[in-house]
């Protein structure tokens, strides 16, 4: 007959560490927190526009996000925004010719106004990146996407008129005072990011806030009011284990 002979058992071999086939995960902190800040412009839909000499639209962001996972996360961000605009609006004109008895009048004329908002948005976050092409440490762009709800803090304008408008020896102008308003809006936005490091990430952020049925005087928004953000910035990554960590 013919015999044959079967063996079981195992066998353990030992690869010399610089042999070893390197995982960037393995090297990877998980590291949650993160803090940043940018600068930018801003835009709005108005149902009216005047050029005049308005000035530029600018904004402010700071925020602060932890990651629960390496796709879902909580973010709080604070944007001050500083909207430029130029309208045919009523203002008071006084004649003060005669100090003892000053005329006034009503006028209308082109306004150059800046408005100013806070927005203060308590947002969820995903990394789009990792959902759709999985997890790589070694990635160095993501793309995330952040919604949530805004409290739209509308703080008052400034107006003064325009160089073009004449103004009158011994006259001094008034200008209606808008009133600051408070609503609850909501935010959505996006985030792409480049690593400079495994801390450090230059990012380019887009957000559209609705105002919810926030009064605007002379910021002539449409039904649906809405502005965008466009932000320019930086970010740090850390863990408080790791800041720490001597």
């Amino acid at each position: 007959g013919h015999y044959g002979t079967v063996l079981v058992g195992l066998r353990v071999s030992t690869i010399p560490k610089k042999f070893q086939k390197w995982i960037p995960e393995h090297d990877y902190i998980f590291e949650p927190l993160t803090v940043g800040g940018s600068i930018g412009t801003n835009f709005a839909q108005t149902s009216m526009s005047y050029k005049g000499g308005h000035g530029i639209n600018y904004n402010i962001q700071l925020f602060a996000q932890y990651q629960f996972n390496r796709v879902s996360s909580a973010r709080i961000s604070y944007e001050y925004v500083s909207m430029a605009s130029s309208d045919i609006m009523t203002y008071a004109d006084y004649d003060a010719t005669n100090p003892k008895k000053v005329k006034y009048k009503a006028r209308k004329g082109l306004l150059n106004n800046r408005y100013k908002f806070s927005l203060l948005s308590f947002d969820y976050g995903i990394n789009l990146s990792n959902v759709l092409a999985g997890y790589d440490p070694t990635r160095k762009i993501d793309l995330e996407a952040y919604f949530g709800p805004t409290i739209a803090m509308f703080r008052g304008g400034t107006s003064e008129l325009d160089d073009s408008e004449q103004k009158l020896e011994n006259h001094y102008y008034k200008y209606n005072k808008i009133k600051s308003q408070t609503r609850i809006g909501f935010n959505a936005g996006l985030k792409l990011k480049y690593a400079i490091n495994d801390h450090v990430a230059a990012y380019f952020s887009p957000t559209l806030y609705w105002l919810g049925d926030m009064p605007t005087a002379g910021l002539y928004m449409h039904k649906f009011k809405y502005l965008e953000t466009l932000n320019i910035g930086v970010q740090y990554n850390f863990s408080i284990e790791n800041l720490f960590k001597k």
